[in-house]
């Protein structure tokens, strides 16, 4: 087992997920009302599926980076990363344009836990931000550390909003 000696393991860069009221379809199968994968999520999960096979190596060391993480009973942090050219963040008047994006990442996230085999009921926190970028298609990354519990006190420095 190599020890990986870096505090963080930077992946990706990953497809941009479906938005969310895109990626099941109600149907009624022998009577029963019941919610599938539409095109688009099975698109997407296929081109997640295409990125680990032209990334397996990145897909290794993530693996092995959260195993060595969880080995030590500690927690995986997963931070995300949303490049986008600037007008699908901001509208001209400098407005943030309202986005799905949490409920889109959920996808991205469940798609690499899925690739790097590692539960994500392991994922213990993380941060999400979008960056700009001057591609025209959006795309992700996501980057891996090692996060230690806190406690109320640490995060508020002793001041709890009422």
């Amino acid at each position: 087992l190599r020890m990986i000696k870096a505090g963080s393991v930077t992946v990706g860069k990953f497809p941009f997920p479906p938005q969310s009221n895109n990626q099941y379809t109600p149907l009624v199968i022998g009577g029963k009302a019941r919610v599938v994968p539409s095109r688009e999520l099975k698109q997407f999960k296929r081109n997640m599926a295409d990125w680990h096979l032209a990334h397996q190596q990145q897909a290794r060391e993530a693996r092995m980076f959260c195993l060595e993480i969880l080995a030590r009973r500690n927690h995986v942090r997963l931070d995300t990363y949303v490049a986008m050219p600037r007008d699908r963040i901001f509208y001209k008047n400098g407005n943030l344009i309202k986005s799905d994006l949490f409920n889109r990442l959920k996808a991205l996230h469940d798609s690499f836990c899925e690739i790097i085999k590692v539960d994500d009921s392991q994922i213990f926190s993380g941060y999400t931000e979008r960056i700009v970028t001057t591609l025209e298609d959006p795309y992700c990354f996501l980057v891996l550390s090692e996060h230690r519990l806190r406690s109320v006190g640490e995060v508020t420095k002793g001041s709890i909003p009422k």
